[in-house]
């Protein structure tokens, strides 16, 4: 049991890492194009094996994103968005949840990590 803790500690730590390097290419890509984008490629971001981050809303004023991880399902995970508050829905109920109790810049998780 306790292998298991630290082992989900660090699925959430990867998820964590990716949405804040994540957050430094937008800005970056920003600073180039005066906007946000969806495309990840386009942003030279690449996410940790077993992690799956999902761009949703990315406009001009903001953007918003989620990350999974492979060995936790698609119910738990970790959300952010900047700027002005994304539309909570576009990246499914769990997002949404997430989204709607973070502030802009903040890292948002499931249960209490």
């Amino acid at each position: 049991p306790k292998f298991s803790a630290t082992r989900e500690r660090a699925y959430y730590a990867a998820m964590k890492s990716d949405l804040k390097n994540l957050a430094s290419q937008q800005e970056i890509y920003y600073s180039d194009t005066y906007s946000y984008s969806t495309v990840a490629a386009s942003l030279a971001f690449t996410n940790s094996d077993a992690v799956i981050v999902a761009i949703g809303a990315a406009t001009a004023s903001g953007w918003s994103a989620i990350a999974t991880h492979l060995a936790l399902g698609g119910s738990e995970g970790c959300a952010i968005f900047y700027g002005t508050p994304p539309e909570l829905d576009a990246l499914g109920p769990v997002a949404a949840e997430l989204l709607a109790r973070a502030a802009p810049g903040e890292l948002s998780c499931t249960g209490r990590r």
